[in-house]
């Protein structure tokens, strides 16, 4: 049962990256991402419970590579990652990010895939991070996660409010899920992000704090 839980987790990841990917060619034109055009980011995450992450990465068009570190001081897990990736516009509402990466965490090498979707429709906002951890030893463990989905609604020039919703699933491990209130604040070139989240399985409460910039 489990092993075809994994499945059809791995399968649906894939499925979705793949429809975005096909759909990249048709959209080209829309992207913001011109063919010349440089550009970089940074985000980074503090969290009263689990893992805080520091990202950054530099692009030129649509493409860009990355790096990152990330650490849990609750349970002494790190990982120190690097990969590539792209960006890109399907309609005028929905952009996504997808991204390749490899990790040396704690306990055992990973290749890891990112996508990120974004739809932006008036006032409101719905994001996410999703990511697949494989391992690439056997002291690892195949991991899922949507960390975390977010629907926004405008109610200033410069802030959002809404909710946030968090899926962890690990080989070994319940699954777990976690819920709760999220407020963004922009700022010139980025946004800071304050989500509250209520564990309601095989999760603690916590509270996070966000910032991302591009550039």
């Amino acid at each position: 049962m489990m092993a075809q839980t994994w499945r059809r987790v791995a399968g649906s990841m894939a499925a979705l990256v793949l429809v975005s990917l096909l759909a990249a060619p048709a959209a080209q034109g829309q992207s913001d991402s011109s063919p010349s055009r440089t550009w970089g980011f940074v985000t980074a995450r503090y969290s009263t419970g689990t893992s805080g992450f520091v990202f950054g990465g530099y692009g030129y068009g649509p493409a860009f590579a990355m790096i990152g570190m990330v650490n849990n001081p609750h349970s002494g897990y790190t990982e120190f990652l690097g990969g590539t990736g792209a960006r890109f516009a399907v309609g005028p509402h929905t952009s996504h990010a997808v991204a390749l990466a490899a990790s040396r965490a704690t306990e055992a090498w990973y290749a890891q895939l990112y996508y990120l979707p974004t739809i932006t429709i008036g006032r409101t906002s719905t994001e996410a991070t999703i990511q697949l951890y494989v391992p690439a030893e056997s002291a690892g463990d195949l991991q899922f996660a949507v960390n975390p989905l977010s629907f926004l609604v405008d109610v200033g020039r410069r802030v959002a409010i809404g909710g946030t919703y968090q899926l962890s699933m690990q080989e070994g491990l319940d699954t777990g899920h976690a819920a709760g209130m999220a407020l963004r604040v922009t700022v010139p070139a980025g946004a800071i992000t304050l989500d509250l989240l209520r564990g309601l399985s095989a999760f603690d409460d916590e509270v996070r704090l966000s910032f991302r910039a591009f550039y």
